[in-house]
This record gives structure tokens, sequence and C-alpha cells, in this order.
């Protein structure tokens, strides 16, 4: 099980490096005037946050967490990875549109808060039984 892991965080690896670049690209080569380059930017800058901190995130639990839980350390690594990325990338749109306040933003902090909170709570329901 450790391999596979060992392979997803290498993927994991490539894909922010590979993201990264296409978000650089994205900024230098492309207008910001046409909606498809925007949501190009987003979508390379989504995948880059995701996978740089599910990729971190992982990193860390393994190298000061129990190693025998790599399974469990890995799948919430990338919960939290996608959490992380769907609140930057809506926090970047919310600044795109001049939205952006501390009240919205506390707003998006509690949904996404009350969803990992239910996530949480499924997965240790689903221990029990």
């Amino acid at each position: 099980m450790l391999k596979i892991n060992t392979f997803y965080s290498y993927l994991l690896l490539l894909l922010a490096i590979t993201s990264l670049a296409g978000g650089v690209g994205v900024i230098y080569k492309l207008e910001p005037s046409n909606i498809n380059n925007v949501i190009a930017f987003y979508s390379t800058t989504g995948l880059f946050v995701f996978s740089a901190t599910a990729y971190f995130l992982y990193f860390f639990r393994q190298r000061f967490g129990v190693r025998e839980l790599a399974q469990t350390h890995f799948i919430v690594s990338l919960r939290q990875g996608i959490w992380l990325a769907i609140f930057y990338v809506l926090s970047l749109i919310l600044q795109y549109f001049e939205l952006f306040t501390w009240l919205n933003t506390v707003f998006l902090m509690i949904a996404l808060t009350c969803l990992e909170s239910y996530f949480i709570y499924r997965e240790r329901k689903s221990r029990l039984n």
C-alpha cells in the first residue's frame, strides 16, 4: 500500500509542477479579456493549489504522524487539498467580481468547515458500523 501512495504522491508532485508551469504560461501568454483565458487561469491555479497542498499535507503527515495510517493520511490530505483549492479559487472569483469582503470569506469558511465536519462524521460513523 505504501508503494501505491508513493506513486500517487509523485503523481501529485508532477501535477503541481505541470499546473504551475501552465499557470505561468497562462499569465504571460494569454490576455485576461477573454473569458476562456480567465477560466484557464482559475483552473491551473486550482490544480496547483490542490496538488501542492495535498502533496505537502501527505508528506508532513507521513513524516510526523503514524506511518501505519498511510492510506488514511493520503485520503485526508486529498480531501483537505480539494477544500483549500475550492476556497482559494472561490476567493479569487469573489475578488474578480469585487465581492471579496470579510463577511463573504467568513461564510465561505463556515460552509467549507461544515462540509469537512460532515465528511469526518460520515467517516467515523462508517468505521463504527
